[in-house]
This record gives C-alpha cells, structure tokens and sequence, in this order.
C-alpha cells in the first residue's frame, strides 16, 4: 500500500491511498467482441481514457504502445477506453497510431464518468488485485515510466489465480 504509493509518486504520479477497488465495466471492442477489465484480472493494468480529437491523447499514444510493446509479455496490460462520439473516429486513431494494444467505445461516456475522467487524457494504475493505486492527468512520456513497471512487477507479480476486488461504483479521493 503505502510502499507503492511512495514509488509511484517518485515517478510522477499520484497515488491512490488508500487503494480503491477499480469499477469494473463490460464495453464494446473497437474491432469485435466485448472487454471488461476483470478480463486483465491479476495483472498490473494501465486504464487509459482518450479521444482522437485531443492534441494531448494524440502526444502521448506512441508511449503508451511502446510500454505496451515492451511490458505487456511481462505482466502490463494497457487498455485505452475511446470516448469519441462516432465509433469511426476512434478506429481512425487506432488505425493512424498502429496502437496494437485493447481498445474499447465508450459511446456515452458511462465508464468515464464513472472514473471521473472530467478532463483527458487520464490513466488509472490498477494492481493485479483489482485495486486503483494511481492516476496520472495530462499527457505524459510512458517509457519513462518502464523502470516503475519493472519494479512494479517484481514487488508484485501478475497473478492468474487472484481473487479481484472490482466494485460497481467507484470512489476516488481528491479527484475532481
């Protein structure tokens, strides 16, 4: 708890203390199918809100593949969650960034207000117990922040047998 929230703040983001149980959520794939984000259960995830109107979600999806790229065998599942109006556009985007990693609409924006994402783009940190530790606002460089996801991994490695903790609502401090 408080350990990794001293780390992550030593790279720039801000912890959640206490942990919150992530809102679990069920959304369209972009390509086919439905994801939710019990389907990363045991693994370290970066939940990331975008759109592909935003000069800042355009800055720094690059990053974010790449972290993708090099973290994902690993134990880090990246999900981006589109909030684009027009299913089109947010293809579009994924298409232009040859983004490889989970994509999902959220056409009314009802997981992003459930994660209070007022203001784009916004990632959550959620361990491999379902937990939110961490939320990063703005754009920002992710291969920075690959040193944070190796220790991340080896202080608590994926899990495939964890029991999550995902709650129905959520409940962030200080996140208006």
């Amino acid at each position: 708890g408080a350990e990794v929230g001293r780390l992550v703040e030593s790279y720039g983001l801000l912890p959640i203390e206490p942990p919150r149980p992530a809102a679990n959520f069920s959304l369209p794939q972009l390509d086919a199918g439905e994801q939710t984000l019990a389907d990363f259960s045991g693994s370290w995830v970066i939940l990331t809100f975008w759109a592909s109107w935003c000069g800042p979600c355009r800055a720094e999806m690059p990053s974010l593949e790449a972290l993708h790229q090099s973290h994902s065998a690993r134990g880090l599942a990246v999900f981006g969650v589109a909030l684009d109006r027009e299913i089109a556009a947010a293809h579009a985007f994924v298409e232009e960034h040859r983004l490889t990693f989970p994509q999902v609409w959220d056409q009314q924006s009802r997981v992003g207000a459930t994660y209070q994402a007022t203001a784009i783009p916004v990632s959550f940190l959620v361990d491999p117990a379902g937990r939110v530790v961490a939320l990063s606002r703005g754009a920002r460089d992710w291969t920075q922040l690959a040193g944070l996801m190796d220790r991340l991994i080896e202080s608590m490695p994926p899990d495939p047998a964890a029991e999550p903790v995902y709650a129905a609502a959520m409940e962030l401090p200080g996140v208006s």
